[in-house]
């Protein structure tokens, strides 16, 4: 609620994290502390969204790579960061020419799709295993999340990733290969 009153005029929260119910005493009263200033609200409120990696009570699942059990990847991330670089170019919106941008439902829309896409290429269809995404949206229609001067290829954007040719696919099929993620955490 502080987002709303912070003064900037659209917040965006990106969470690929579970959202399931504490387990114990001790973890059912962590508090974070506050990112926002505890001001007096003044004026309209602002447009914050929101995007989760998994609807309320799922978890957000880390997949581990099937040639390397030390490479982990989180599918949401991994997601949410090719569509930020341009990745898929046929989500992108005209904007001032030559500028083309990505806004949240087009963004959220394709999460929605390739999460669930990704983990059943990576994991197999022998695994029930199911992660959605979901999503706030409350931004004006003309928002963006990501600018690009000019419409990008999928080429480009991939090699923006450090991701060539050479480098391995965890799925035959289109999309961005994951790469390693930097901390290992517990996976599926």
């Amino acid at each position: 609620n502080r987002a709303a009153y912070c003064g900037v005029s659209h917040v965006v929260f990106l969470s690929d994290a579970c959202r399931t119910a504490s387990v114990g005493t001790q973890a059912q009263t962590m508090d974070a502390d506050p990112l926002f200033p505890n001001n007096n609200p003044e004026g309209l409120e602002h447009k914050v969204d929101v995007f989760w990696a998994c609807t309320l009570g799922s978890p957000s699942l880390e997949i581990k790579d099937p040639k390397d059990a030390a490479l982990r990847h989180a599918v949401f991330t991994d997601e949410l960061l090719a569509a930020l670089k341009g990745t898929y170019p046929d989500i992108l919106a005209p904007d001032e020419p030559p500028s083309v941008v990505l806004r949240p439902w087009p963004l959220h829309d394709l999460l929605v799709k390739r999460v669930p896409l990704r983990i059943g290429q990576i994991l197999g269809p022998a695994t029930p295993v199911t992660q959605q995404p979901d999503s706030r949206i409350k931004s004006r229609p003309t928002a963006w999340l990501a600018r690009f001067d000019r419409p990008p290829q999928a080429d480009d954007a991939l090699e923006s990733l450090g991701i060539t040719e050479e480098t391995p696919q965890s799925a035959p099929t289109p999309g961005i290969p994951y790469a390693p993620m930097s901390t290992p955490r517990p996976s599926v």
